[in-house]
Formats: structure tokens, sequence, C-alpha cells
């Protein structure tokens, strides 16, 4: 497993289904709020954002951060290594956007997957998070990253905190392989409670791949 306690943490914080995306937001940076100071950072600290707006943290430079939210979620990823996350509700497959962001194998996969909205939503994830890892964004060709192979390498690689109210669940996640640009990356994915697929990548090789 990831030596998850110095290198990555994941918390996905539910927040109320009828939350606005300005909302969101600020649920989102509540949530970093409360991860940093777990992490012995007290505020005030100073949040900035990168050429293409990924946000950082003036002064801790030792420290990456990532957010996301979605419907009904915000997730947080804090490590000390480049990283993105995403969080996504389920939704139904765009064609438009499945041509943009998908292979012609990939697309395949979503069209023949027994739940092909959930199919596409795993793939978009993975690639999000790559993209907010090396902090360009979704101006990047998209498909110049791509998944060959859909079973993970590792089924338990990191652990997603899950917190409701006054309740915490850990929830592992399954590690994945990656071609194309995403090569040297680590790719992670869970999902939760049928509501949300939940990926994060980080920066670096499993130790089991040449």
């Amino acid at each position: 497993m990831l030596e998850q306690q110095k290198t990555l943490r994941l918390v996905l914080q539910r927040i109320p289904a009828e939350s606005n995306v300005t909302e969101q937001h600020h649920f989102a940076h509540r949530l970093l709020e409360q991860m940093l100071q777990e992490q012995g950072i007290a505020p005030p600290y100073v949040l900035q954002k990168g050429k293409h707006g990924k946000p950082f943290l003036a002064y801790h430079p030792d420290i990456q951060i990532n957010l996301s939210h979605c419907k009904g979620a915000v997730l947080c990823g804090i490590g000390d290594m480049p990283l993105g996350v995403d969080v996504e509700a389920h939704r139904s497959v765009r064609e438009r956007v499945m041509r943009r962001v998908l292979t012609e194998a990939e697309q395949q996969a979503v069209l023949q997957a027994e739940q092909p909205a959930l199919q596409f939503m795993r793939f978009w994830t993975w690639k999000e998070s790559f993209v907010k890892a090396i902090g360009i964004g979704i101006s990047y060709p998209m498909q110049q990253i791509f998944f060959s192979q859909l079973q993970p390498i590792q089924q338990v690689s990191a652990i997603c905190e899950v917190r409701e109210k006054d309740s915490t669940a850990c929830v592992p996640m399954a590690e994945y392989a990656a071609d194309g640009t995403g090569i040297g990356y680590r790719f992670f994915q869970c999902i939760l409670a049928g509501e949300w697929v939940v990926s994060a990548c980080v920066q670096g090789r499993h130790p089991n791949i040449a």
C-alpha cells in the first residue's frame, strides 16, 4: 500500500445535495482548512494559484494540495508530491465530450460496458485527476493519456476517508496503470455508495512496474 500518512491523504465530505457551485467551493475550502489543521498547519495560510489555476500553499512548498467538488460531495487531497483529485456524481454520457477526451478503444469500452455512464465517469475522473496533477487542466489533449488495462494492478493501494456528520469510514482504493503521457504516475479509484466516482493521481511509479 502507498505510504499514505506520509505521501497521500484523501478525504471526501458529504455535503447537502442542493448546494450550488459557490457553496460547493466553500465546503471544499472548509475541508482543506480542517485537513491542514489536522496536519499541524493553522490558519491563516496563503492559498495561491498557478498559471493554469492549480491551487498551492505559499510558504509550504513541501505540501501539495488539490480540491474537487460535485453534487453532494467535496474531495480534498494532501500529499508531498504533485497530485490531482476528482470526484464526480453519476450522470449520463455526453457523446461529444466522450469523443473529445477518450481514445477509440476507450469509447468502445464505454459503449460495451454493462453501465456505460459509470465506465465513462471512471475514464473521465482518471484523466481529470491527471491534468490537475500536472497543473494544466482540461485544455490538455486528454487522448494523450489512456487506459488500456481496466483491471487494477493492486486491489488496495490507498484509502479515501469518507466523512458524514460525526462519522468517518475508510474506503479502499484500487490502483490502476495508465499509458501514453500517464506513464510515470499512479492512479487510484473507488466508487462510493453508487453515487460518486473518486479518482486520484500522484506522480511516481508503482514499485512493481518497471
